[in-house]
Order: C-alpha cells, then sequence, then structure tokens
C-alpha cells in the first residue's frame, strides 16, 4: 500500500528536536544548481561561474554542499531546448508510440547517452577512463530499465522513478570529475565525490513520483555523511537532487566505509529508488539545509534574485526585491511549496541569486511584508473553459481535471458550481484541444474562450483590488479580473485571438504589463518588511 503522508511542519519541527545534533567546525551554505549552470564549455559560461562561486565560499572558510539538477540547456520557451528530464519522462511515450519498438529504444539511448558525452566532450573530460566507466555504467542500468517498463503489462512505479532520476545522477559524476580536474590543475581548492540520495540515505515513503522524506532517518543519515564521512575529511560532497530512496524493510543504514555507489547497490539490493516529484531537487536542498542546519539555501539562476517583473518586458524598471516571504515566493513559482517546509521549520533562509552577480539578491524567509503589488508575472497564453452539468458527486470533478492532468496541461484556476465548471488551462494548444475532444466524448458541453492571463502578487488589500480592478477596466473594458479573500494573488484574463501569436496583440497585452508594473508595483522594496 502507498504511503501518501504530506509533508507538515509539525512532523519537521519534531524531527529536529529529536535527531541527535552534529556540530561542525565551520558555517555550512547549500547550494542549489539549475541544469543550465553546466551548460557550457570549460572557459566560458555559466559552468566556470559555479565553479568559482563555490571556490570562492571555501577559500572564505566554509563548508559548500553543492546540489545539481538534471542537465538542461536553453530557456524554457526556446525551440532549441534541451531538457533531460523532459526526454526522461515521455521516454514510454517515445517508445511505445513507435512502429519499431526497438528503434524507438535505440533512438531514446543514444539521445541521452550523445548529450552527456557531449557535455564530458566539452568540459575537456573524454580521457577520463573512470569518468567514462561511471557514465556506461549509469547508462546501460537506463537503458535496461526503460526497455523492462516498456514491455511490461502495466505500469512499474519504482522502475519509473528510477529512470526519471538518471539525469541527476549522470550530472554529479560528471560535475565531481570536472571538478576534480580543476582541483588537479590548482583552480579549485579541494577534491570532490559524486553522492547520490542511495549513499546520503535520503529515506522516503513508496509515494513513487512524488515521496515524501523520512525525516529523522534522513536528517541522522545525511548529517553522517556529508560531516563524517567528506566535509570533515576535506572532500567536497557534490550532490544529486530530486531523488530518493524506498527500503519495505527499514533497515536501510549508510556504509560510510565505501565511496563506490556499485558496493551501495549490493549491500542494498532490496532498496528502490523514489523520486521527489515537482520541484524534487529544490527540496533535496532545503532538506539538506535544514539538516545541517545550514547558514542559507542557495538558489542559484540566471536573474539577480526575485525581479518584480521579467525585465525583458519591462526592461531596466524590473527590480531586485531584497526581502520576500515563503507565500509570496511560492506564489510566484521561485521557491516550490514542498520545498518550503523544511527551511521553514528550521528557520534557515534561502538566498535567490545570479552567482555572476551576487550582490543583487533575494532572501527569502519568515518576514511580515507591507501591502503591495511585489510581482507582475508575465502573462500566459491560457484556454477558458466552461463545461456543464459536472455531476455532483464525489469524485466527479476530480476525473474531470485529471484529463488535463494526463495531458500535461496546467490548470490555474478552478470555479466549481451545479450550473457548470470553469477553469483555466495554460498548455500547448494541440494538448489542449486534445482535452476538450475528451471532454466532448464524455457527454459533456465545452465551451472555449482563447484569453491572456494576468497575475500579480502581493499583500493584497482592498484598496489595491479596486486600483487593480480600474486599471484593467480603463486597459481592457471586457477584461474579467477576480480576487480570493485571502489570497496573495490578483488576476485577469483578456481575451486574444484564438492563435494569440500576431505581433500587435503580444505588444499590445506586454504594453498593458508593463504600465501595470510600473503604475502599482510597490514602490518601498528596500524598507518593505515590516
Amino acid at each position: 500500500m502507498t504511503d501518501k503522508t504530506p509533508i507538515t511542519r509539525s512532523t519537521i519541527e519534531s524531527t529536529l528536536l529529536h535527531a541527535p545534533r552534529r556540530w561542525t567546525r565551520r558555517d555550512l551554505i547549500v547550494l542549489k544548481f539549475g541544469g543550465t549552470s553546466i551548460g557550457a564549455t570549460q572557459e566560458e559560461g555559466r559552468i566556470k561561474i559555479a565553479r568559482q562561486t563555490i571556490a570562492g565560499l571555501v577559500e572564505e572558510g566554509k563548508y559548500v554542499v553543492p546540489v545539481f539538477s538534471a542537465f538542461r540547456r536553453g530557456r524554457s520557451q526556446s525551440s532549441s531546448k534541451i531538457s533531460v528530464t523532459d526526454i526522461l519522462q515521455n521516454f514510454e511515450k517515445t517508445i511505445k508510440s513507435s512502429d519499431d519498438f526497438w528503434a524507438a529504444s535505440s533512438n531514446f539511448q543514444k539521445q541521452i547517452r550523445d548529450i552527456h558525452f557531449d557535455l564530458i566532450n566539452e568540459l575537456g573530460l573524454a580521457d577520463d577512463e573512470s569518468l567514462n566507466m561511471q557514465i556506461n555504467q549509469e547508462l546501460a542500468l537506463l537503458n535496461a530499465t526503460s526497455v523492462i517498463c516498456c514491455k511490461a503489462y502495466e505500469q512499474v512505479p519504482s522502475l519509473n522513478d528510477a529512470i526519471l532520476t538518471a539525469g541527476e545522477r549522470l550530472v554529479v559524476k560528471i560535475m565531481a570529475a570536472y571538478l576534480n580536474k580543476k582541483h588537479q590543475e590548482g583552480k579549485f581548492p579541494m577534491p570532490c565525490e559524486p553522492v547520490t540520495a542511495l549513499e546520503l540515505g535520503i529515506y522516503t515513503n513508496n509515494n513513487f513520483g512524488s515521496a515524501n522524506i523520512i525525516w529523522k532517518n534522513a536528517v541522522e543519515n545525511s548529517r553522517e555523511v556529508i560531516l563524517g564521512k567528506y566535509l570533515e575529511q576535506g572532500i567536497m560532497p557534490i550532490v544529486s537532487g530530486f531523488d530518493g530512496i524506498y527500503d519495505p524493510n527499514n533497515n536501510f543504514k549508510p556504509i560510510l566505509q565505501s565511496s563506490r555507489e556499485t558496493d551501495l547497490e549490493r549491500a542494498h539490493h532490496n532498496v528502490y529508488r523514489t523520486s521527489l516529484g515537482r520541484g524534487g531537487s529544490d527540496l533535496t536542498a532545503t532538506f539538506l539545509g535544514m539538516a545541517l542546519d545550514a547558514e542559507y539555501v542557495g538558489f542559484c539562476k540566471e536573474t539577480c534574485g526575485v525581479l518584480t517583473a521579467d525585465d525583458k518586458l519591462v526592461g531596466d524598471s524590473a527590480r531586485t526585491i531584497e526581502v520576500l516571504n515563503y507565500e509570496l515566493a511560492t506564489e510566484a513559482g521561485n521557491i516550490y511549496s514542498r520545498a518550503v517546509e523544511p527551511v521553514r521549520a528550521s528557520g534557515v533562509p534561502v538566498h535567490i541569486f545570479d552567482p555572476a552577480r551576487p550582490e543583487k539578491r533575494t532572501v527569502i524567509s519568515e518576514c511580515q511584508l507591507k501591502e503591495g503589488i511585489y510581482i507582475v508575472e508575465r502573462p500566459v497564453q491560457t484556454v477558458n473553459v466552461r463545461v456543464g452539468s459536472i455531476p455532483d458527486e464525489p469524485g466527479s470533478l476530480n476525473e474531470f481535471l485529471s484529463v488535463f492532468a494526463d495531458n500535461k496541461v496546467n490548470v490555474e484556476e478552478v470555479y466549481h458550481q451545479r450550473s457548470g465548471t470553469d477553469c483555466i488551462v495554460d498548455g500547448d494548444l494541440e494538448d489542449v484541444e486534445r482535452c476538450l475532444e475528451a471532454l466532448k466524448e464524455r457527454g459533456l458541453k465545452v465551451v472555449s474562450q482563447y484569453s491572456w492571463y494576468i497575475r500579480a502578487v502581493g499583500i493584497i488589500s482592498e484598496e489595491l483590488v479596486s486600483q487593480f480592478n480600474s486599471f484593467m477596466s480603463w486597459h481592457e473594458p471586457l477584461s474579467l479580473s477576480t480576487f480570493q479573500v485571502g489570497s496573495n494573488v490578483l488576476t485577469a484574463t483578456i481575451s486574444r485571438n484564438r492563435a494569440g501569436l500576431q505581433d500587435a496583440e503580444i505588444k499590445r497585452v506586454e504594453k498593458i504589463i508593463l504600465e501595470l508594473h510600473d503604475q502599482l508595483i510597490c514602490q518601498e522594496l528596500e524598507s518593505a518588511t515590516t
């Protein structure tokens, strides 16, 4: 039976109270790097900046624990984007939908292999025999597991998670080898070792796909491994994000004498890989920040902290928000909600910054903010869907929403009442159309309207609601503004052409965002705390 016990603050606080302490001789910082941090050559780009950031903190006398996501290159909107996690998530669809199973399987394997060996070549690591052996072993396991999953008569969640988390395990092996090379060249202060959840003992339940950490076990294990086995011995652990382990026999113990993951696998052959779900790498970082009593957890991004708006839309008027609370940061998508509780319960702040410009950053903590709009988000092309006559019975709404989830279409808002259900959805146009057809096939009456969706995040007062509504009515008389009492979000929808891609229409909406930002954004960000 799958355990779906949610993360709660009281559970984490209890863990911290009862887990044995393990004091460090130095201040410790956890740094989480996204997949784009390693997508460059060794002499240029963000991988050099990441190395220099870590090295600089070590030279200041601090312990540093870097956490890495799977490789990614390019922005989300870019047609040239490469995302290993996306490829791994779609492996079954890619292979099973093909007329030639083995050719599709071979292409999937080649795609993953080429991405990582291209990266190895870029970093000048092609001659590293040990790294090549490690990567080939990981790829062989991935290949065998993907074939088994696709040949199985039903879903095998534990094997799916082993596939989903492979990208992080591959990356930390490459990053450790790269930093070790720089250490030998005198450009990095200490040797490194790749460390995954199996070695750390990040123990989870069996809710495969979105596993919850078993706090007590994981805190004790990770403290002992990271501090006792690595940092205090002069070795930096390079940690894979997103993954955990499940042991049905509840007898997992980290092996402190071995540094080889094959030995760990052999000693714990009944341990299953799990994935920590959406925002799993963020959760790995904040969990370690809590467990290791970090000075702060740093999220290394490509912007100078959290900005008041996308600087590509509003230009130089976009400002760094120096202080933000967890509620607004979560609402704006700067940190996933599952990743908040470990640091909130332990009082460890989160710093969001660009390692290339670290002087400008946003500190996220448990603070009280003044009233005001802090963030105006980039407008999103959405579809307003109205469905009538959904049965007013337990489970009916979940069944309706599952149609969108199954097609990877994001549901922004839902209003459910007896006369019908309205929702705002955001996704690829073809995926949305597929959802609408699926709903019609179920006998539901579906009416759709194509819109722009605008969100403003802040500490909302009645006066701000009035100002926001007046602004939207002035610029778009037919717009629909909404605000739910007790929330931190103001939203508006604006009708758009069905294609939604005409330059004039995009410029019109972007102009609205610029004026909304300049007129209503909080003007006292430097003294925003009460």
